[in-house]
């Protein structure tokens, strides 16, 4: 081919996409226009959606920061109360500790005054007995 059937064909090629182009019609004003108030019905929809959708992350955000504020009072409550709980639990071994020394002197004082009250018990039977003696030995003088 030479340089002008090149050129030739180059400008067929250029005529045929321009009538292409020109040939097809353009939209319609009422076709765009219902086209635009789709777009912007969509977009209203997607806008309402967005702050519908920052308005829930907003509240769960404040809400998490309120659990999260909870959970260290919760917290701190726990800690104390086992501080609270291993006094408590030291105090009661202690008192334990003293009952059982009480519950033992108590025993042995127990015991004691029931030797006493045996040793009384014998003292006055022989005192009796002493008494009884002399009654009758006087008796027969």
């Amino acid at each position: 081919m030479t340089r002008a059937s090149l050129t030739y064909f180059a400008f067929l090629a250029l005529v045929f996409v321009t009538l292409t182009g020109c040939n097809q019609t353009p939209a319609t004003p009422s076709s765009s226009a219902e086209r635009v108030k789709t777009l912007e019905a969509r977009v209203a929809r997607l806008e309402e959606d967005y702050r519908s959708a920052a308005a829930t992350r907003d509240q769960a955000r404040k809400q998490a920061a309120l659990l999260t504020e909870q959970k260290a009072q919760l917290e701190a409550r726990i800690a104390q109360l086992t501080t609270d709980m291993d006094a408590t639990r030291a105090a009661l071994s202690q008192e334990q500790g003293m009952v059982r020394q009480r519950t033992s002197e108590r025993d042995v004082l127990q015991t004691r005054c029931e030797k006493l009250k045996k040793g009384l018990q014998s003292l006055l039977g022989q005192d009796d007995a002493a008494a009884e003696s002399t009654t009758t030995a006087g008796s027969g003088l």
